[in-house]
């Protein structure tokens, strides 16, 4: 799918976005699943939200994010090791409590927002 912005909403099923090339992506479920598959636009928004399932971010190419997660009761992980928004070369690491990571990897130009109450957070290289 190429488009400017894609918004997907479910109550009660699992949602998928594969292949996705766009500017925005807005996906929510209330009891499901959540994933997107695909390449991050320079200065992208991505909002990705579950209340009770798994979120999974798979990024394609060589993409430049700040990403903000949380889980109330779920882990959250990242296959891209992530720096402090406050930078340099002594900038500490990114904050990871057991709910929440923040952080940036390459020139940060997209925003990743991954939420889910009750599920683990997962953001993949393809």
């Amino acid at each position: 799918v190429k488009a400017r912005s894609v918004e997907l909403n479910s109550v009660s099923g699992n949602g998928t976005l594969a292949e996705v090339a766009c500017d925005r992506v807005k996906a929510n479920t209330i009891s499901g699943e959540m994933g997107f598959a695909g390449l991050l636009a320079k200065g992208g928004r991505y909002i990705l939200q579950s209340h009770s399932g798994d979120v999974t971010l798979t990024i394609a190419g060589e993409p430049g994010f700040e990403l903000n997660a949380s889980s109330f009761s779920g882990d959250i992980a990242s296959a891209y090791e992530l720096t402090s928004k406050v930078g340099g070369a002594n900038a500490p690491k990114p904050s990871r409590m057991k709910q929440s990571m923040r952080g940036t990897w390459g020139d940060g130009s997209a925003v990743i927002e991954l939420n889910s109450f009750s599920g683990d957070i997962k953001v993949v290289k393809k």
